[in-house]
């Protein structure tokens, strides 16, 4: 299956969506250790994401 450039979009612009939540998310995280923490995770995720849709477009 061939994936047509309006897919290939369409999925950069979801990844970003994840991305823009996620972070969002992320600041948020402060209180305490275990949030810190889980902030770190989740920064982690969205490092992962952009790399994935970095790599996916090239």
């Amino acid at each position: 299956m061939t994936r047509t450039n309006t897919h290939i979009k369409n999925d950069a612009i979801d990844a970003l969506e994840k991305i823009r939540i996620l972070t969002e998310a992320a600041l948020c995280l402060t209180e305490n250790k275990t949030e810190r923490s889980a902030q770190a995770e989740m920064i982690g995720i969205v490092q992962d994401l952009a790399t994935r849709v970095l790599e996916a477009n090239q």
